[in-house]
């Protein structure tokens, strides 16, 4: 694992920093996250749930939600990702 500057743009002189994992690290990472993902996944279905319902919600809670979404969706593009080119 390393970061590595990358050409962003059209600017030649414009990097942007990433981190690169071997592949046999980005599937120990994906792997680790299978099980968080999902208790991720049923909390959001919690939330959710309430909001449906017409209860109302808390700062803090919307905020988790929010989050929520964001971590699922790049969890799940990460696990998806690394199962598509390790396998």
């Amino acid at each position: 694992m390393e970061w590595i500057k990358v050409p962003m743009g059209t600017n030649p002189l414009y990097k942007q920093a990433r981190l690169a994992l071997e592949p046999h690290e980005a599937k120990v990472l994906a792997s680790a996250f299978e099980q968080p993902l999902k208790d991720f996944q049923a909390e959001h279905y919690d939330l959710k749930a309430v909001r449906d319902r017409g209860d109302e919600t808390t700062r803090e809670q919307d905020y988790r939600q929010l989050l929520l979404e964001e971590i699922i969706d790049f969890v799940g593009e990460f696990i998806k990702v690394v199962g598509d080119e390790v396998d």
